[in-house]
């Protein structure tokens, strides 16, 4: 079976969770260039990584000495392509759920 090819020249947002002594932490969503740098940005430090494709979205398992991080990334949409991504997460808490809906799918 030959590698799994993911088309990795979009923009997206990765969002999950870190293993840490204290506990799981939740991550802020983070907009990235490229499927390839938010690859990276998760695998940073890391002793043991999986990744792989699930609905639509790249999944990101990486276990390190602290515990394992969970990540999802998220291909943008049209919509999600044209924000401000210096500000993007300038949104009140409660709307954030929503915001994530309209711009990645």
């Amino acid at each position: 079976m030959g590698a799994l090819e993911i088309r990795c020249d979009f923009p997206c947002i990765i969002t999950g969770s870190c293993g840490t002594w204290r506990g799981r932490r939740e991550i802020c969503p983070t907009y990235m260039d490229n499927v390839k740098d938010a690859i990276k940005k998760c695998c940073n430090g890391i002793d043991n990584v999986e990744i792989g494709p699930k609905n639509g979205e790249i999944i990101v398992k990486a276990s390190h000495h602290d515990g394992t991080n969970y990540f999802t990334i998220h291909k943008l949409n049209a919509r999600g392509k044209n924000i401000n991504k210096d500000n993007w997460l300038d949104k009140d808490a409660d709307k954030i759920d929503k915001y994530f809906c309209k711009i990645y799918g």
